[in-house]
């Protein structure tokens, strides 16, 4: 057995590193203050988030992934090496590495996760589908002839994928998750309440007040920002109805790429669906009610396992032992 082998779920906001037996061994936002004189990465993560909105000119944070791709390679390659580095301790043994994908991503897409990751110090790399490690991450069964419907609501996409004998059946992607609600509520408090927040207030809005179901009027929130009319800093209080309101298309939306996915359901596999449900990972489950709506938009039940944000990470660590059972959804390749 290799001495070391890793598993990174490049999120679109959050990355995850894992290994097995530890578990989840980094998860830091997918955020990189990059230094525009000396061509290099300064800081990562959280570090790099608290300087977003405060940082001098020459220092720019990016943002290296968009809708669960690789939107600044670059960046990327030396992320993804100082997180090898720091999983092994050393690079004096090259490790192997699972890189965690979209389940729709095209193959000029892949290719290029697969470089970045040779490139970075990988022996060698196998690609896993977000679906599938999901699967393996909350300690699913889909080896079966049975129908699950898992659904990611992550940073950048919500992932639609029906699983059966180890590899997707059908599958459906938006690009409207977490990211789109943040800014729904930055638009709202923009255009309604002349407002002007950051992304991370309004996540934060999302976290502390916001829902999928029964917003409570008599809920409030002060949120601190900039005043649009007298360009001075200000706050508003804001209520949980006009949050909800504020992200209700968004909502929808997802609820429909969910949608899109069961009308594509054979219909052998129909009839499993409406006995198992959905089962919800992602960031985006632990908006409050996600189940709720739905379970009210889809007409079956939903379930949320424990620790759903990291059940992908977790699963990517995991599918080494599972690489001889996998089928289309576990490829690999040799540096």
């Amino acid at each position: 057995m290799p001495a070391y082998q890793i598993g990174i779920d490049l999120g679109t906001t959050i990355l995850r590193v894992s290994r097995e037996p530890q578990g989840i061994l980094r998860s830091e936002p997918t955020v990189v203050a990059w230094n525009k004189k000396k061509e290099k990465m300064v800081a990562f993560g959280s570090k790099a988030l608290k300087m977003l909105g405060k940082n001098p000119p020459y220092l720019e944070i990016r943002r290296p992934m968009e809708g669960g791709v690789i939107s600044d390679y670059r960046t990327i390659e030396q992320l993804m090496k100082l997180l090898l580095t720091d999983a092994c301790r050393s690079m004096l043994f090259k490790p192997e590495v699972a890189l965690c994908i979209p389940s729709t991503v095209t193959a000029v897409e892949r290719r290029a996760a697969e470089k970045a990751a040779m490139k970075a110090g990988a022996r060698r790399i196998y690609l896993i589908e977000e679906p599938v490690a999901a699967a393996l991450g909350m300690g699913l069964d889909i080896s079966k002839p049975v129908g699950n419907l898992l659904v990611d609501i992550g940073g950048g996409t919500t992932d639609a994928s029906v699983l059966s004998m180890n590899a997707v059946v059908t599958k459906n992607s938006c690009k409207v998750a977490g990211n789109a609600l943040n800014m729904a509520i930055q638009r709202h408090l923009r255009n309604r309440r002349e407002l002007f927040v950051g992304e991370p207030t309004a996540e934060q809005v999302k976290k502390e007040i916001g829902c999928a179901v029964d917003p409570n009027p008599e809920q409030k929130l002060e949120v601190k920002g900039h005043h649009l009319v007298s360009g001075l800093p200000g706050s508003v209080v804001v209520t949980q109805w006009e949050i909800w309101k504020a992200m209700e298309e968004e909502l929808e939306e997802i609820a429909a790429c969910i949608h899109g996915t069961l009308e594509r359901v054979p219909p052998e596999l129909a009839g499993d669906l409406v006995k198992n449900g959905v089962f919800l990972t992602g960031g985006g489950a632990l908006l409050r009610g996600m189940d709720q709506f739905l379970n009210c938009r889809l007409g079956i039940p939903v379930q949320i396992p424990d620790d759903p944000q990291n059940c992908v990470a977790r699963g990517t660590g995991r599918s080494f032992r599972m690489a001889g059972e996998l089928m289309e959804g576990f490829s690999s390749l040799r540096g």
